[in-house]
C-alpha cells in the first residue's frame, strides 16, 4: 500500500485522522458507498496505533469531501 494521510492532528492522547477525497460527494453514508475509502482510513489509524503514536481506540477518523465540503465522520 502507498498513500499518505492528508490530515493527521493530535491533541494530548486524543488523535484525528482525515482523509480528501475529490470525487463525487456519496449521498449514503461512505461505508455503504465506498468501502474501500473506509478502510484506508482505518489502515492509517492501525499504523499510527502501531507505531505507539496514539491508540487506535483514541483516533477520530473522517472523510472530507472537497466537492462539497462535507466532512463525514467513521
Amino acid at each position: 500500500m502507498t498513500g499518505y494521510i492528508d490530515l493527521v492532528a493530535f491533541t494530548g492522547d486524543d488523535g484525528v485522522i482525515v482523509d480528501f477525497k475529490t470525487d463525487r460527494a456519496p449521498s449514503e453514508p461512505a461505508r455503504d458507498s465506498h468501502p474501500g475509502y473506509v478502510a484506508q482510513v482505518e489502515a492509517y489509524a492501525r499504523m499510527l496505533a502501531a507505531a505507539e503514536t496514539v491508540s487506535a481506540e483514541k483516533i477520530r477518523r473522517g472523510l472530507l469531501w472537497t466537492e462539497t465540503g462535507k466532512l463525514e465522520w467513521l
